[in-house]
């Protein structure tokens, strides 16, 4: 039903800094349009173009794709019950559109949807040397962040929109933090909207626009560090789509990439699961690696106190994805673990260890104690495993962060506090995961750190689990 992504829109409150952002990013320049206080980049003769107005939320406001079935798109937004509206005539004037028709997806996002569209400003070559790929493939792509289930956002745009799932990710951004992602395709691009499940108070996480070869990616990566642009994530190679990129961080505070090279859609697509961010490459420095920290905290801590705004529409009850079965972890599981775990740590003869196997709730399901093993240790295990569940990060990764993050001190002895000093930030607590969901974790205590995380493991693939530290 829809052949491309045409355009998106921007409030910023900063036009004069992104004007000369987007010149040194994209070489494209920031035009007057004939609408009140708008400004586009036009970025091929074919009416892709990136709108910008002024204003203060510093985010994404609505996003435009191309179709020439509006009123089937229509049908199925009704049918689904998501909202359906026929723009007015200044609305679809003002997209150079003869029919425009909007809806808000999952996250509070205005989508729209036009017959035609077209730039109000002619196209002209950017400059830098750069050449986009973009024509019937479309503007690029664009990741969108926020607080519901990807099932939420899959149940939107590809059960009722009809794209394509092109594949999931679940990359780790740093000391332990995963993030799911789900990618999804119009045409041959590989993605022209993608979704991260974290709150970061913001609808966008980047946009991008690709160019015809990787040498002007590493021209442009240049030309960014030389215009003190900070970088977020330099050049690499994605997994799923092979590109090669590089992010920064634009005056909005969100991130812009430029890539290179994709792999197209074939008509026998399966979409995959991967693990990661990249091939090769796409490091973050550290202070970027410390945003994503404490996005993700304030999401995790948002999450458990229930304070993230909600979104303006919701998905009726009946229409919601049901709980996968076999989603709890078993009392005989966890006994196995704990079993395990003990005899991986006579196996290679480490000190007396005290394991407790926790469920997704956090409840006590088994807990294993050596003889001669230290009075607190069973304490010091169950606080390993609850942690994980209580918080969402691993033992390991909330000892990396208390580390990396001092000026979080405050907000980390709030933690221990309201858990009654159930956290302990030391490895040896990982997630124990069926299918890739989280039924529940393990803590080991007795030897050094990581010696008893290697317990952990081992006792995770003994009862044939998967696990994440």
């Amino acid at each position: 039903m829809i052949s491309r992504l045409i355009y998106t829109v921007y409030e910023v409150k900063n036009l004069i800094r992104w004007k000369r952002f987007i010149h040194t990013m994209y070489g494209l320049t920031l035009k007057e349009t004939n609408q009140n206080n708008e400004f586009e980049a036009v970025v091929d003769s074919t009416g892709c173009r990136i709108i910008f107005r002024e204003g203060k939320t510093d985010d994404i406001v609505a996003i435009g794709f191309e179709s020439n079935s509006l009123d089937k798109i229509e049908n199925s937004l009704v049918s689904n019950n998501f909202i359906a509206e026929w723009g007015s005539e200044i609305e679809t004037k003002s997209r150079y559109s003869n029919k425009l028709l909007k809806t808000i997806d999952p996250i509070g996002l205005q989508i729209e949807f036009v017959d035609v569209s077209k730039s109000y400003n002619l196209y002209t070559e950017p400059d830098h040397d750069l050449e986009f790929d973009c024509g019937d493939l479309g503007l690029g792509h664009v990741t969108l962040n926020g607080s519901v289930s990807p099932e939420d956002m899959r149940y939107f745009y590809a059960d009722t929109l009809c794209m394509g799932l092109s594949d999931c990710n679940e990359p780790t951004l740093g000391f332990g933090m995963t993030l799911d992602v789900v990618f999804f395709h119009t045409n041959k691009r590989h993605h022209s909207i993608a979704y991260a499940q974290i709150w970061t108070g913001k609808k966008i996480n980047h946009f991008q626009i690709e160019c015809v070869d990787r040498n002007s990616v590493g021209l442009g990566y240049k030309r960014c560090k030389k215009a003190k642009i900070p970088i977020a994530h330099s050049v690499g190679v994605h997994p799923n789509d092979n590109q090669i990129s590089f992010y920064v961080r634009n005056p909005s505070a969100f991130q812009c990439e430029l890539g290179a090279e994709s792999t197209e859609i074939k008509d026998n697509h399966e979409a995959k699961k991967f693990y990661g961010i990249s091939v090769w490459g796409h490091e973050s420095p550290l202070m970027q690696t410390l945003i994503y920290a404490k996005n993700m905290i304030r999401y995790k801590i948002k999450m458990k106190l229930g304070t993230i705004p909600k979104t303006p529409t919701k998905l009726l009850e009946e229409k919601k994805i049901m709980p996968k079965e076999n989603t709890k972890l078993k009392l005989d599981e966890a006994v196995r673990i704990a079993t395990a775990a003990i005899a991986h740590a006579r196996k290679e003869n480490m000190e007396p260890m005290a394991v407790t196997v926790v469920d997704a709730a956090g409840t006590i399901i088994t807990s294993q104690t050596e003889e001669n093993c230290a009075l607190i240790r069973p304490d010091i295990a169950y606080g390993k495993a609850w942690g994980c569940i209580g918080l969402g990060f691993s033992s390991r990764a909330l000892h990396g962060l208390y580390g990396a993050l001092p000026d979080m001190n405050p907000a980390f002895d709030s933690f221990g506090a309201i858990s009654k000093n159930r956290l302990v930030p030391s490895p040896g607590g990982v997630f124990i995961l069926r299918d890739n969901e989280v039924v529940g974790a393990v803590g080991v205590s007795g030897d050094m750190p990581d010696k008893d995380e290697a317990c952990s493991i081992a006792g995770i693939k003994a009862a044939n689990l998967q696990y994440r530290k």
